[in-house]
Formats: C-alpha cells, structure tokens, sequence
C-alpha cells in the first residue's frame, strides 16, 4: 500500500509544522505494509505528475487552504492558488487505485465533498483548525491504519487524539465524505477499490530494478536511464526514488516538462534548478550569495558544494527527468550535461560530493560534444528495452485473459513488445471481452486507440529533417536497409522506431509501419 503525502507551506504564508507531519506517519506507518513518498513544496505541476505516476492508495496533502482553493507554491516558494474545480478534476482523471484523500488544510470540507464524487473516502476539514490539532489528528489516523483498522474507524481514533490534545474543541472539524453511504467498515486492502479494467499493469524487470537501486546507494552515483516515449522510465524512478527513501536519503526530483526553468538560458536554468532543489530542502535560497556572470556553471557548482551539501545530514538523490526536453538548445544541454559530469568525477576525490546521488532520463540520444562524444558518457547507463513474450504473458495473466501463446505472437505482431502499446491492448481486451483478432481489427493506425501516441512519435522527429528523410526510406523499403550515418541509426532506435535484423533497419512493428506510410503519403 502507497501514501502520497503532498506537503507545502509557501515562504509568504504562515509556517506549517510539515517535518512534524511527515516524521509521524513516517513513524506509526513504519512497521506495517504501508510505504510513504514524501513530496515537500509541492507544486501544481508535481501535484498532477505525481497524482498520475505514483498510483496511490492514500494521498495526504498537508498545506493551508481556503473556500476556494488550496494554497501550493510557485517554482520559488510562494503561494500559489488552485482552484477546487481544477483539483477535482485532476482526481477524476488520476485516480487508478486512490482509496482515501486526507486534506489537512484549513476549509477544506467543500473540495472533499466534491473530490468525494471520484473518490471512495475523502478527510477535508470544516473550518480553521490549529495546526498542532491537525498533527494530532493525523497521528492517531495512521496508527489506527497501520492497526489494520478501517478508513471510518481511523477517522474516529484521529478525532479523538485531537480531544486529548491542546484544542479538544477542534474535534469538530474533520469531516469524513464518502462516495457512497453504503461503503462497508472493511479495512483497505491492496490494490482494490477504484480499480477496474483500465488498472495499469506492471512486470517487474527484476534484473534491472536490481542493478538500478544497488547502484544509485554507491557513493556519488550516477545513472542514465535511455528509453523511448512510454517505455517505463517513470515507473522504474518512482522504484529507485521509493528504495532511496527507505534507506533514508533526501529525495528531490524534477521533471523539465513539469517546470519552467527557463531551458534556452543556461545561467538563468542552473539558478532556478538551484533555488528549486533549495526549496526542496527547506533551505534558505541563497543563490545571490553565491552567483557571478562570469560562469554559471561554476556558480551552481559552488552552491551545491560550499551550501546545499554542507547543510543536509543524509545523502541527496537528485533525479533530472525529461532531460531531452534541453536537447534541441544544445549549448544549454552541454553545460548541464557537463556539470553533471564534473560532480561525478568530483566524487572520486571529494567526500562532499559523495554525498550526491544523481537520475538522469531521457529519450532519444544525448548531445554529441565536438570530438569527445556526449558529455555524459560516465556513470551507470540502464536502456529500457520491449517487454519479452514472457513478459507480456505474465500481464495477460494480472489482467485475467486467457490468451494462448499463439494469440499473443499475434497480438505482438501487431504491436511489439512496447509496454504502453501491450497495456492498452490487454486494458480494452478485458473490458470489452473481444478476441485479439477483433481487437487488431478496431486498433489500426487511424483509429482513437493509438493516435495519441503515433502522433507523439512524429513529434519527435518531424523538425529534424535528415532524419526524416532517411526513416522514410526505412518505411517505404520492401526490405530491411542500412542506415549509414551513425548518429542517425541510432536516435531513430533510441527513439524506439526501429529495430534490426542482421544490422539492417526495419520498422519495430506493422502498427508504425501502417501510420507512418500514410503520414510519408500526404
């Protein structure tokens, strides 16, 4: 069971008691089947990043709140309002598994009411409570939980702890919203309530989740995690970021399609990253004390040595999502790429830098630098390949098909053995009880079911016009080509285009052979 705990407390606000919070769930959860994931300052970006990647049981949000909306912070700390329509929406369109949302913030019984129409058991409070009563209340919520106690009963034990706290009166203000009245007593239980067919499935890559979470504990480790557009980069993170924080590491993680940091100006990008992870930190920004014109390189090098990690006392994992997103400004991509660099070799000399721990993913391939190759070719590289037929066996068997062997070669066929692509197939298999030959005839190329991502892939190349035009001679090829130019060959396999056969190119399946010979056709 996941608890989602989703903490801010703007600088320009009144200070919460967040550590607090967080240290007693933490504490009474510690013992039993429930595993936290802690986010302090949290944005509305990582409020719907995290809603959608996570797949919570429990998301607890700590933060101050009004009638109108629930207050979070801006890239720099300071408050920023969201509306309570917006938030129940986003829970109407994130809740795979959601079971309880608990809002500890003030006012915060007309959003629960309404995120209670999308969600089995929601905990909002009916008016202004004192903030050590909303500490109370969510110590004797999660012991009661980790007691293997029902939502209705926990919500009972936590109204009591605040009646034997400083302010008994503020009993009054939690409120318990339920979906339905008829909701049973029962305690939760893995993976149940809000889950229907459309659930996502997940085959552990047990080699890889091992290799990926003993490396990221080494000292001043670094890992490069390459795959193509949904190839389960995200889920693989949340594993490495969940195993980090078990062993007591700092978590900070930033996605650069979820921020703007400003990714075509290189100084003004490392100073926000560093007021961001500041931030993250709960420390003060100090980036003025630190900043010069003359290289900002050096400047957020001496920030993170001289300042950030002189004042935390556990090791800092530092994961930079969707770095790709820098690729297409290739100077600002080389400075980052190469500080990155310049940590790690510090590593190996500095006990200070020891202390970083580093995530880098991306699709595609990272920037060439002149005659050295990328300036990121250092570390623990994971490539997320296609799932085996072994694999996709094993989620026709989670989602409870019966497809023989020969049914899935077929659907494969179509498809490959790209996750995203097996998911959906088998979600719309269950759902509507149709055979895989049924299916394949719904599912071609310009159908709903996979436009959305078709229309990705061509995203990703359309601008680069070399490129483009080889890949079109791969497509209209009767036979398996080769590709000449290196770099070509391999972003259109980093991007998950093609595949080879006898070091010949060929499309990764007759799914992107179909939609791509219709976009070449106009």
């Amino acid at each position: 069971m996941r608890v989602l705990i989703l903490a801010s407390s703007p600088s320009d606000r009144p200070h919460l008691r967040l550590n607090q919070e967080v240290a007693l769930i933490q504490q009474e959860l510690e013992h039993s089947s429930y595993i936290t994931y802690f986010h302090p300052a949290a944005t509305p970006a990582d409020f719907l990043h995290l809603l959608c990647t996570q797949e919570p049981d429990i998301v607890h949000v700590s933060a101050h709140g009004t009638e109108e909306e629930l207050e979070l912070e801006n890239l720099f700390g300071r408050t920023h309002g969201v509306a309570t329509d917006v938030l129940t929406r986003l829970f109407q369109e994130c809740n795979v598994r959601i079971q309880c949302v608990l809002l500890n913030a003030c006012q915060s019984e007309g959003l629960a009411e309404e995120i209670s129409q999308h969600v089995d058991y929601v905990i909002g409070m009916s008016g202004k409570i004192w903030d050590s009563s909303a500490v109370e209340f969510t110590r004797g919520f999660y012991k009661a939980l980790a007691q293997n106690r029902s939502i209705k009963s926990a919500f009972e034990i936590g109204r009591l702890s605040i009646a034997a706290g400083l302010y008994p009166e503020d009993q009054q203000f939690p409120v318990l919203k339920q979906r339905s009245p008829t909701l049973d007593s029962a305690p939760l239980t893995q993976g149940t309530a809000g889950i229907t067919g459309s659930r996502r499935l997940y085959v552990e890559r047990r080699t890889i989740e091992t290799r990926a979470c003993r490396e990221i504990l080494k000292p001043g480790a670094l890992l490069r995690i390459m795959g193509s557009r949904h190839m389960g980069k995200t889920s693989l993170i949340n594993h490495i970021l969940a195993h980090a924080q078990q062993q007591g590491y700092l978590i900070v993680s930033l996605s650069f399609y979820q921020a703007d940091l400003m990714v075509n100006d290189l100084r003004q990008l490392l100073r926000n990253l560093c007021v961001f992870v500041s931030r993250r930190l709960n420390l003060a920004d100090k980036t003025s004390d630190y900043w010069n014109d003359t290289s900002a390189t050096n400047s957020c090098s001496d920030y993170f040595e001289e300042y950030l990690l002189l004042n935390i006392s556990q090791p800092l994992v530092l994961c930079l999502d969707d770095i790709d997103l820098l690729f297409q400004h290739t100077q600002v991509a080389n400075g980052l790429l190469g500080l990155l660099r310049v940590c790690y070799e510090a590593a190996k000399t500095h006990p200070v830098w020891q202390n970083l721990h580093l995530i880098v993913s991306y699709k595609g391939l990272l920037p060439r630098n002149g005659l050295y190759g990328s300036p990121l070719n250092v570390g623990e590289p994971i490539e997320l390949r296609e799932l085996t037929k072994d694999e996709v066996s094993e989620l026709v068997r989670q989602q409870g098909l019966q497809l023989n062997s020969d049914s899935v070669a077929q659907l494969m066929d179509q498809i490959g053995g790209h996750p995203y692509l097996i998911q959906k197939a088998l979600v719309y298999l269950a759902e509507h009880r149709v055979s895989v030959e049924q299916f394949l005839k719904i599912a071609h190329w310009d159908s709903d079911h996979y436009q959305t991502h078709l229309a990705d892939l061509w995203g990703d190349i359309e601008s680069d016009l070399p490129l483009v035009k080889e890949f079109k001679r791969v497509v209209h090829a009767p036979q398996p080509v080769r590709i000449e130019e290196a770099q070509i060959r391999e972003k259109l396999n980093a991007l998950g285009l093609i595949t080879f056969q006898d070091g010949k190119a060929t499309l990764r399946n007759n799914l992107y052979c179909q939609y791509f010979k219709r976009v070449f056709q106009k």
